[in-house]
């Protein structure tokens, strides 16, 4: 599996109608940057390992792994946390189909603190998480 079948299966996976942060965010799943002016609430993902995949034990053949910042964007700080809470309801611990893709496992790694954003008046939380995945 090359990087951009695991990003669009992950975008999938989390845009999903069975999903239950779809309940709050709909179909509004989008990598960084998403669209000027989208609907609220919304959810972006945004890779945060540089370069290549780390594969576990350092050679090819076994899982790989990559880290992503998931994160939930809305007008208040309570509608932020719920969207972030339900996506990670839906992807910590994951593993198997996810949007036309299999992943291994997705681990969440860290919850970071919500932020207000100025100079949007947006609301900020994220998460960090580690999809592991077969890469061949």
């Amino acid at each position: 599996m090359r990087l951009d079948e695991l990003r669009a299966g992950l975008q999938s996976f989390l845009a999903d109608a069975a999903r239950s942060s779809y309940a709050v965010a709909a179909n509004r799943v989008y990598y960084w940057p998403w669209p000027q002016g989208a609907t609220l609430p919304l959810i972006a993902i945004a890779r945060v390992t540089s370069g290549g995949v780390y594969h576990k034990f350092g050679t090819r053949g076994n899982p790989a792994e990559v880290d992503y910042q998931i994160s939930a964007f809305a007008e208040s700080a309570a509608e932020a946390e719920q969207v972030l809470a339900l996506v990670l309801d839906d992807l910590d611990g994951h593993s198997g189909a996810t949007g036309g893709v299999t992943i291994a496992m997705a681990k969440l790694l860290t919850i970071n603190p919500e932020v207000y954003e100025t100079d949007s008046g947006l609301h900020h939380m994220s998460a960090d998480v580690r999809i592991a995945f077969d890469p061949s």
